[in-house]
């Protein structure tokens, strides 16, 4: 093992502590957090299953996107949420972000949306709950491993169990809805 990697307690030798990847593979699996101001969609946290590393939060990538009031009528944001660290006991993984739309464009449309992304290891498979929220006409709920649902204003529970890999693996849930009047969106990743 080389200096500065972590093993996990099943014998995985930690990747990260975050990854590269590009079209859906990962392209450099030992990636430093990126600086404040680059972040990028395409650099994601790889976690232990739904657990915190000995040393380190669960994090995920989200990007958000909403309609705006004025040129160029759309905005959104990169960052890297975790959460808290160390959990206090029978404490599971949870993470909630929310978008909300501040205008329209000149057609009168909203739309507004958020993605997760991140990696993980595990020797074991295990559950993770995806709820989304939304205000708008139409929303679309996708997650890695299920069914995308759509539905119109109100909230979807999607629960998809990831299979075990020692190589990090890509999880991708999304929410993203569409409506003539102002738009909200609100998804929640937990441990199950």
């Amino acid at each position: 093992m080389e200096v500065g990697q972590t093993k996990m307690p099943n014998d995985i030798l930690r990747a990260g502590p975050f990854g590269q990847i590009g079209r859906g593979t990962t392209i450099d699996s030992y990636v430093q957090q990126p600086e404040v101001g680059e972040e990028s969609n395409s650099i994601v946290p790889i976690n232990c299953a739904m657990n915190n590393w000995s040393n380190d939060s669960w994090k995920l990538m989200c990007q958000k996107g909403f309609t705006t009031g004025s040129p160029p009528y759309g905005d959104g944001s990169i960052e890297y949420p975790s959460d808290t660290f160390p959990l206090s006991q029978n404490e599971k993984i949870k993470i909630t972000q929310e978008a909300i739309d501040t205008g329209t464009d000149p057609s009168g449309f909203a739309g507004s949306s958020i993605t997760f992304r991140f990696m993980t290891q595990a020797t074991a498979e295990f559950d993770i709950k995806v709820i989304a929220e939304a205000v708008g006409d139409v929303s679309n709920l996708s997650v890695s491993g299920a069914d995308s649902v759509q539905f119109g204003t109100g909230s979807r529970t999607i629960t998809t169990t990831v299979q075990p890999s020692t190589e990090p693996k890509l999880f991708t849930a999304s929410i993203g809805t569409v409506n003539a009047d102002l738009t909200s969106v609100k998804l929640t990743i937990e441990a199950v």
